[in-house]
């Protein structure tokens, strides 16, 4: 674990101890791991790459020192902001400079091949603006990768250009940016992002950038954070499909090329929020090899309000943390705007375990810490609303081994069946009843209670008319709403929606839920209403005006 003070922390997950801390002799600024690999590589920002080892736990006599300064003696700073291991070569390292890219052999300890990439004067790149394209360039590189062969190698470049390169050689095998390609060509048209009018578009950077594979290493995907037009209103990731790479020994160097040019499929992996990705990570489903990114099954991004977001890979649906990532990351999934605590009875507790359709996990094995068992039988369940309108209730006791350590989910979009206007504003539950409610920006009321799911067709008619308001055809409705029917369908016992007062005349500013079945709810206007849960037909609702 490398910490913001560039300190590499060893943990060892058998004795759930710290082993050491190391403090590296500088800024770390990449760090490349192998699963079958005893070292871990460190890329300095002095530019010098280093070798800690796991095993002894000690620094390795291993040292690259900075090859781009020793092959430029004019590079005034040239710090490591890449690093990757060959993904069928142990013995081979990718190096990634500021000017450019360097495979060093570790078997011959020496390096085999420098990447520098220069747009001649009329080529576009990545640019829009006719006067900076007439001027050569190198636009500073920000990462390289290896394809999961190692048959090429990607670098991306501040400018939001992605070169190809053949690894023999070093020759370039296709320029391009999310949009275009050939790029590095002189007199190539400007692209989608020229504004004839003399306004130009700025693209973003690449903010990071993963090639993964299929089962089959030869087919492959480029899953990219960055690199679209600062003006785009969809924000995400982009996932460039390329497909099956073709033979390099059998096939031309046009097809080669045409192969990067021209992606079988190109899509946007949509965020939840607005906010753009600014990192990522792939989670594959099997393998840790081909740098983690071999048949990946999901996407983690981090966006720019630091939330995280959970994309199912290669279709971008958002997937609930719910059953995939710990508690902790699903605190900033999306962000916390409302909790509550609430003392649960233990047997009550034990006996609250949703039962629904459960997608696969991804994050399995590892046996959970016991803890002291506290002397009391007192649960202290947390509820917190998230930005999205999602409701997750844990346990959250201290020093206690969990029993039922599942989260239970409310989606209240689900049950309002709308997408905006989702703030909660209110929430309380009741630790003897196992019922909930929950109180909107937007005035509504919803009152939940733990039971089993049942068909529409079995819901006994419920009349939910207040005395007064209703006609003789007793076509009139109550402020009371009848929910039942909203009930999740993959849900066959949880926490299900029961009535919502939608006489939403103001914000609800505070909710109370009794342990003997009354809620009351309190309005912004001053207005106070108590609604009785238990009897068949609930009761009218009572208003108690502000006394201003």
């Amino acid at each position: 674990m490398l910490d913001s003070k560039h300190d590499l922390t060893i943990i060892s997950l058998e004795s759930r101890t710290i082993e050491t801390t190391y403090s590296p002799p500088g800024g770390v600024n990449a760090v490349a791991a192998e699963a079958g690999l005893d070292w871990v590589f460190l890329g300095l920002q002095s530019g010098e790459v280093i070798a800690y080892d796991l095993d002894r736990l000690v620094l390795s006599p291993f040292r690259i020192p900075n090859l781009w300064k020793e092959r430029s003696t004019k590079a005034v700073l040239c710090p490591v902001v890449s690093l990757e291991i060959h993904p069928r070569d142990i013995g081979a390292l990718l190096v990634g400079y500021l000017e450019g890219a360097v495979v060093f052999s570790i078997k011959k300890n020496e390096p085999t091949l420098f990447l520098q990439f220069e747009l001649p004067p009329g080529a576009p790149g990545a640019d829009t603006d006719p006067a900076i394209i007439q001027a050569a360039r190198r636009p500073k590189l920000s990462h390289a990768l290896w394809h999961p062969t190692g048959t090429f190698i990607l670098t991306t470049h501040e400018d939001s250009c992605m070169v190809f390169w053949d690894t023999k050689d070093g020759r370039i095998v296709q320029t391009r940016t999310i949009q275009d390609s050939h790029v590095h060509i002189p007199g190539a048209p400007l692209g989608i992002d020229a504004d004839p009018g003399g306004i130009f578009n700025v693209r973003e950077p690449i903010f990071r950038a993963a090639w993964c594979s299929g089962e089959n290493p030869e087919n492959t995907s480029l899953v990219i954070a960055g690199g679209n037009s600062m003006g785009m209103h969809a924000k995400g990731l982009t996932l460039l499909e390329l497909g099956n790479t073709p033979p390099y020994l059998t096939s031309s160097w046009e097809v080669l090329s045409e192969h990067f040019a021209s992606p079988k499929r190109q899509r946007i992996l949509p965020t939840p929020t607005n906010a753009g990705v600014v990192d990522f990570c792939v989670i594959p489903k099997a393998s840790p090899h081909y740098a983690g990114a071999n048949d990946p099954v999901a996407v983690l991004a981090i966006l720019e309000t630091g939330e995280l977001a959970l994309l199912h890979f290669p279709d971008g649906h958002p997937l609930s943390p719910t059953y995939l990532l710990p508690v902790s990351l699903c605190l900033v999934h999306p962000q916390i705007n409302l909790f509550n605590v609430t003392m649960f009875n233990r047997q009550k507790w034990l006996g609250m375990e949703e039962k629904r359709i459960k997608p696969p996990v991804f994050l399995e094995g590892g046996s959970p810490l016991c803890k002291p068992n506290k002397r009391y039988e007192i649960r202290a369940v947390v509820q917190t609303a998230h930005q999205d309108g999602m409701i997750r209730i844990w346990d959250a006791s201290y020093a206690d081994e969990l029993e039922n350590a599942d989260v239970i989910e409310v989606d209240m979009a689900g049950v309002l069946q709308r997408a905006g206007g989702l703030t909660v504003k209110a929430l309380k539950m009741s630790g003897v009843t196992g019922e909930m409610v929950v109180g909107m920006e937007s005035g509504e009321v919803v009152m939940l209670n733990w039971r089993k799911a049942a068909t529409p067709a079995a819901l006994p008619p419920v009349d939910l008319r207040t005395e007064g308001e209703a006609d003789e055809a007793g076509k009139e409705e109550g402020p009371i709403m009848d929910m039942r029917a909203r009930a999740n369908p993959r849900i066959r016992e949880g926490m299900l929606p029961l009535f919502m007062l939608k006489d939403n005349t103001s914000e609800v500013k505070v909710v109370e839920c009794s342990d003997v079945g009354f809620v009351a709810v309190g309005h912004a206007d001053g207005q106070l209403k108590i609604i009785d849960l238990r009897v068949t037909c609930p009761l009218p609702s009572t208003f108690i005006p502000s006394a201003r």
